[in-house]
């Protein structure tokens, strides 16, 4: 096998560079930009007691990593849907644009929101949060959730389309290289051509004619010598 690729490298290389490049250009033109935007939560000591003490704080981290289940059920996204109907989102699709982790040992929540408009980024962000401390607060009866960062004061995002087309482009030509290989290996190895002596004893056949290999300076040398044969005499055939 690695004498066929060897032998078809050029075809391998080359074929795989153009079906890369256009595969590049055609998701840099048809991929659309998505946007992505990121605030941290985390939970203040609630009522008049000033002193955070550990058993505070843990409960604080098992509240938090319970608001992190809450943010993406219906109770939440049903809500959020119901105040923007002009979305045009499920909320599974809504789901989807939304990921949420917790800083661990710390009563900190981050909520990620990815979408392909800047604009309904921000406003899915602001609505969620805030339908997220709304419904705390009635069903926990709590008030001590704050945002710590501002959706609306971020700045300008930067659209993530250039990494999702190096990602794909790199699986693109990686894939194309794996299957010009097993095509240029299954056509040699299904073709009717003898190529070495090897092959011929595989299948138990005799050569019927056997040519050495020639260098072109063994040529070269042969003709100089028939050449001081000659000696200065004109019109002499060269037999080679």
């Amino acid at each position: 096998m690695l004498e066929v690729i060897n032998r078809r490298k050029w075809f391998l290389i080359i074929t795989t560079l153009i079906v890369t490049l256009l595969a590049a250009l055609f998701m840099q033109v048809t991929q659309k930009p998505t946007y992505r935007s990121t605030v941290k939560m985390i939970m203040s000591n609630s009522g008049s007691d000033a002193e955070m003490t550990m058993e505070r704080m843990n409960l604080n981290i098992s509240l938090m990593n319970t608001f992190k289940e809450l943010i993406k059920t219906p109770t939440i996204l049903g809500a959020v849907i119901r105040d923007n109907p002009s979305w045009g989102l499920s909320i599974s699709e809504l789901a989807d644009r939304i990921s949420v982790s917790t800083v661990e040992q710390t009563p900190v929540m981050s909520i990620t929101v990815r979408d392909i408009s800047e604009s309904r980024v921000i406003d899915i962000m602001n609505d969620v949060t805030s339908t997220l401390k709304r419904q705390v607060a009635f069903i926990y009866k709590m008030d001590n959730i704050l945002i710590l960062d501002d959706p609306n004061h971020q700045q300008r995002m930067i659209p993530e389309v250039e990494s999702h087309v190096l990602r794909n482009t790199v699986i693109v030509g990686a894939a194309c290289f794996i299957l010009l290989m097993l095509f240029v290996s299954m056509k040699d190895m299904t073709g009717d051509v003898v190529r070495n002596e090897a092959r011929l004893r595989e299948l138990e056949l005799s050569p019927l004619v056997s040519i050495e290999p020639c260098k072109r300076g063994d040529m070269l040398t042969k003709k100089t010598a028939n050449t001081k044969l000659a000696g200065d005499k004109k019109n002499v055939p060269i037999s080679t």
